[in-house]
């Protein structure tokens, strides 16, 4: 006779092999010199510490599993395993916070028909920095290490003129996407990133929207749609203004 406590066990070991099932591990790994061709590129990027998680995909869509060990170099590792890189938001907020003025090392494995290869690692920059006196100088320059052959358009910088985001058509030349970067201390941008999603590849697939006047905000959003929609089809115009602290 089973007791519950046996009976117990028994009721959770479809399950278990369930979840073994559905997951795939590194095993008889390929090592290869060249980095991975991952979607959205996020390679050698610089990113705030307070930025979504930086979920991607193989560029490849053969690529059957991801496997992605994130190391920090002040401390702090993640692991993502699935069809995508898909990184606990919790998790992921504590890495960066640990890792401020550090980087992240992306260990990145592959498999497709049944063989793992394991690429290059990169590298991602968390930055640390407050803009300095650059661009008080009244000096201008073309942003070269932003700018693509596509349609783009600045929009706005964050307060401490560190930041900014602006839309670009990069990617398909049809869908205007949302895109940061930063400058340093020289003046210099950092390569462009494009605006974090779970899943990024189907959503950017599936996602007919066009981002057309992005803007920063200085606390999260809580949207009600009937009055959104109320408020753009009135006539009437609503005074905003512009807190400086």
């Amino acid at each position: 006779m089973l007791t519950q406590k046996t009976y117990s066990l028994f009721k959770w070991i479809p399950a278990i092999l369930l979840f073994m099932g559905c997951h795939s591990f590194p095993k008889d790994v390929r090592q290869v010199s060249q980095p991975p061709a991952i979607w959205p590129d996020y390679t050698e990027v610089t990113i705030p510490a307070n930025i979504a998680p930086l979920d991607f995909a193989m560029a490849d869509d053969d690529v059957e599993t991801i496997d992605v060990i994130v190391k920090g170099s002040k401390g702090g590792e993640l692991h993502a395993n699935g069809s995508y890189a898909d990184f606990d938001v919790d998790e992921w907020h504590q890495l960066l916070q640990a890792n401020k003025g550090g980087q992240l090392t992306f260990t990145v494995c592959a498999e497709k028909d049944g063989q793992w290869t394991q690429y290059r690692d990169f590298q991602v920059f968390v930055s640390n920095e407050e803009m300095d006196a650059w661009g008080q100088t009244g000096e201008t320059h073309p942003i070269d290490e932003v700018n693509s052959s596509r349609t783009e358009s600045l929009h706005n910088w964050t307060p401490n003129s560190h930041w900014f985001l602006f839309t670009s058509r990069r990617d398909d030349g049809l869908y205007t996407r949302i895109y940061f970067s930063s400058l340093d201390s020289n003046g210099k941008a950092t390569k462009p990133f494009l605006l974090p999603q779970r899943n990024p590849k189907e959503y950017y697939c599936q996602s007919l929207y066009s981002y057309n006047t992005p803007d920063f905000s200085i606390r999260p959003i809580t949207p009600h749609g009937h009055e959104l929609g109320r408020q753009i089809e009135s006539d009437k115009r609503v005074e905003t203004q512009i807190i400086r602290k």
